[in-house]
């Protein structure tokens, strides 16, 4: 649902959009990944290990090899070495240096490792339960509707960790980003660690984000009326709609330019960004507000997220408002 914000200038509308973005961390895409048991109560550690298998990205753009130490082990393509007389004894779970040296045999480019959080109750729980052989409680590791969890990347060539990253999932927002798992609100561990799967995922890869845009709310100009009813449509994420009517109202007036304004915003949620750019330029060149502006900044830096996320070259048209080295952009109004 879009937001309606009264100013001083008038009503401006907030539109949702979908964006994609860069990985957050480190992105693997189209190299070797291998991920470790995750450190916690079994119950919990278990499941959110299974999540992020289940997860993996496989759609063109975002692929790359996933491996665990199991299916390493299994394959012959790694022979462990234990790092010390107690992982001898005890080879389960590996030190880190054992799945590092793992992960170099089988000529990995990263190794990822987790660790749940708990808080002190819950550790001390966990630990009595390991120590008396009582099952594991997989409510041990949920804090407050909470999970927390540490992931280490380590560089396998370099043999070093490249950076350690904390991740809080909690049930509200889990529900508000994935609304496919409301029906698991009475099973907390389950839902918490099926997202933390999925979000472990824009850790690593390109994903896609949501976000708002404020689209112009045109008054007085030749199909201003009918801007905003194709406005409304866009404020409940029907973009391809709004498009088709901002399109129309351009083509009965060429000069309404926050028809011209919005359509830019609309290939960006198509992900044509020189279309974008176009349009936005033709908008200031009617009127070179503040507002529009911004949304040039907007655009381009979107683009600059996307082209980076998927590892594409610097676009024909070049960077002319996010280069560190241009001067502020603007456009000439149009007599």
């Amino acid at each position: 649902m879009g937001l309606l914000l009264v100013t001083a200038t008038g009503c401006r509308l907030a539109s949702p959009i979908a964006v994609w973005a860069p990985a957050q961390i480190q992105t693997t895409v189209g190299q070797k990944l291998v991920l470790a048991p995750v450190s916690g109560p079994p119950a919990v550690s278990g499941q959110l290990h299974a999540s992020i298998l289940a997860a993996q990205p496989k759609d063109p753009g975002r692929q790359l090899t996933l491996r665990t130490p199991k299916q390493i082990q299994s394959d012959g393509s790694g022979a462990i070495l234990l790092a010390s007389a107690t992982e001898l004894a005890h080879p389960d779970p590996m030190s880190d240096l054992t799945l590092l040296a793992l992960s170099k045999q089988a000529n990995a480019d990263w190794l990822l490792m987790g660790e749940i959080i708990q808080d002190g109750a819950s550790r001390r729980r966990s630990q009595s339960e390991a120590a008396t052989g009582q099952a594991a409680d997989p409510h041990a590791a949920i804090a407050n509707g909470r999970l927390s969890v540490v992931w280490r990347l380590y560089d396998v060539k370099a043999g070093k960790p490249v950076i350690d990253h904390t991740m809080v999932i909690d049930t509200d927002s889990s529900i508000q980003k994935h609304p496919d798992l409301a029906g698991l609100a009475g099973s907390e561990p389950t839902l918490l660690t099926t997202a933390a799967g999925r979000e472990v995922w824009s850790l690593l890869a390109p994903n896609i984000r949501r976000t708002e845009i404020e689209i112009a709310q045109p008054w007085g100009l030749p199909g201003s009326r009918q801007t905003r009813q194709a406005n409304e449509l866009a404020a409940v994420g029907r973009w391809p709609e709004a498009t088709s009517r901002w399109e129309q109202v351009l083509s009965d007036h060429p000069r309404q330019h926050a028809a011209q304004h919005n359509l830019a915003i609309a290939a960006v949620a198509a992900q044509d960004f020189s279309l974008a750019r176009e349009r936005i330029h033709k908008a200031l060149r009617q009127r070179n507000s503040q507002h529009y502006r911004h949304t040039a900044t907007w655009i381009e830096t979107r683009q600059r997220e996307y082209y980076t996320a998927f590892g594409l070259p610097t676009p024909s048209e070049g960077w002319a408002v996010t280069n560190p080295w241009a001067s502020e952009f603007s456009a000439p109004r149009e007599q």
